[in-house]
């Protein structure tokens, strides 16, 4: 119930990602500058969740051989990253081993520096290391695909300014739902890619 300017001045990054977020969900709904809606069919949480990562990989514009550095760990987007014939380098802060074994970089930069391309979940917006991981897609030239549940809106202002692909999926998530569940791309030549770096 507290007004957005006094929320965004909390000193939580979270808590002002979240109101950023209402904000821009309200300002800038994702069905009104994505470029496409894709609906994940209803279904089991494990059946939902392998669907969207292979729409997230699909929309990245994975490549075989190309290798991607993954920054927040998600298995079966691990998986989708393979079946496409990438190369995953998964990155977390919580996360020490893939469930295939893989051992999980803690440092963003080191995954970064080999990548020819990233995948990155919006957990980096509430973890303060987004701004990091734009900074080194922009030097590098490379292509950000960033997958958003929390902060989905907010990201969606960062398309066309260092993310090349957003896959945007607002509360109610997949995992929280049997039935079908909205999914809304953005790429770097839609509406919201009109803004300058």
């Amino acid at each position: 119930g507290l007004p957005l300017d006094i929320v965004l001045q909390d000193a939580r990054i979270p808590v002002q990602i979240a109101a950023m977020d209402v904000y821009f969900g309200v300002t800038r709904p994702h069905a009104d500058h994505c470029d496409a809606v894709v609906d994940i069919p209803a279904g089991a949480p494990l059946d939902k969740a392998r669907r969207r990562d292979a729409l997230i990989a699909e929309r990245a514009g994975i490549q075989p051989g190309q290798t991607v550095a993954l920054i927040g760990v998600v298995n079966p987007l691990v998986e989708a990253i393979r079946q496409r014939g990438g190369t995953c380098l998964p990155c977390d802060l919580q996360l020490k081993r893939t469930q295939w074994g893989d051992a999980v970089e803690t440092d963003m930069d080191k995954v970064l520096d080999r990548a020819d391309m990233a995948i990155s979940t919006a957990m980096t917006l509430g973890n303060g290391t987004f701004d990091r991981l734009l900074e080194r897609v922009r030097e590098r030239r490379i292509p950000l695909a960033v997958y958003a549940q929390t902060g989905s809106a907010v990201v969606a202002q960062f398309v066309g300014r260092g993310v090349t692909t957003l896959i945007a999926e607002p509360f109610p998530f997949t995992q929280f739902s049997a039935g079908a569940t909205p999914i809304y791309c953005y790429s770097s030549g839609t509406k919201e890619a009109s803004h300058e770096d």
